[in-house]
């Protein structure tokens, strides 16, 4: 009897090694392919990862690509918004005259006016161009350190070529100038001072962008209500609806000298006239002496 539970307990045991070795054999097999899995999906998670980053970047990218072409198409439309207001403004205020012209000629008819020839006009605005570069000249060499303001002559420009220059040379003959206004060294000695006080308060060139945005109007203004005051002792009532020249066009004329008979042909016209003429420019306007009291009279740049 005993040997045969001895028997039964040993086919028992036997039974459940057996059943050991096959269940660590499942657990083996198991935790194996749990492994595999694992790794599977790992790798799975890292490629789906992977390729997240890969769109997220060029999304991104197209996203930067997108807000740099809307900003130059603004910046498109802006320049041509300014240049289309410049010329229909322009165009208005010419028509006017004309019509105001026509009638003071009615009123005058039968009068005998002495007209001046069409070259004493002509040395007249050459005069008054060479005049206003001389000005503006000197106020960009404002410093004894040797300091520059060529980004305020620019702006300068901006306001002035429709301002001025344009009516110079359109023969409006309120504007033109023979000599040296009496005022002018006083416009440039305050224009350095317009100038160091904007390097002192910005660090930025007024070409700029950003900058030109945010102080045009300061230099306009300047203009408008300070200097051509002073050369003209009066103040034309159509200087504050004048609208300076655009940054992009300016640029472009600084940058483009070839392009500015086509793009500017008022203003280059001016600048020949000055050529044509310069010995009698430098004989009769006084300008030889007005540069050499300019230059004794430069400010200290600040430290």
């Amino acid at each position: 009897m005993n040997h045969w539970v001895d028997t039964k307990v040993a086919r028992l045991l036997r039974q459940k090694e057996a059943l050991n070795k096959e269940t660590k054999k499942l657990e083996e097999k198991f935790v194996g392919r749990v492994s595999s899995l694992e790794e599977s999906f790992k790798q799975a998670l890292d490629k789906l990862s992977e390729e997240f980053t890969d769109e997220c970047t060029r999304v991104s990218t197209l996203c930067f690509e997108v807000e740099e072409n809307i900003i130059e198409i603004q910046r498109g439309m802006e320049a041509y918004k300014s240049h289309v207001d410049r010329k229909s403004s322009a165009e208005l205020k010419r028509l006017q005259r004309e019509i105001k012209d026509l009638e003071n000629q009615l009123e005058k008819a039968g009068e005998k006016v002495k007209k001046a020839s069409v070259n004493d006009i002509e040395v007249s605005k050459a005069k008054t161009i060479a005049i206003f570069d001389a000005i503006l000249f000197n106020i960009s060499n404002w410093s004894t350190s040797g300091d520059t303001a060529p980004d305020f002559e620019l702006a300068s420009q901006a306001v002035l070529f429709p301002t001025v220059y344009e009516r110079v040379m359109k023969g409006e003959k309120a504007y033109l100038l023979d000599t040296v206004p009496v005022a002018a060294l006083e416009v440039v000695r305050r224009g350095r001072e317009w100038v160091r006080y904007f390097r002192e308060a910005c660090p930025l060139s007024l070409v700029d962008p950003i900058t030109w945005k945010d102080n045009i109007e300061s230099v306009r203004s300047w203009w408008v209500s300070d200097a051509l005051a002073l050369i003209y002792e009066a103040r034309d009532p159509e200087w504050e609806e004048d609208i300076p020249f655009a940054l992009t066009e300016m640029i472009a004329w600084r940058d483009y000298p070839a392009n500015r008979a086509l793009s500017f042909p008022l203003i280059y016209d001016g600048m020949g006239c000055v050529e044509r003429y310069r010995d009698l420019i430098r004989e009769d306007t006084g300008l030889p002496e007005f540069n050499k009291t300019a230059i004794q009279t430069r400010l200290k740049a600040p430290i």
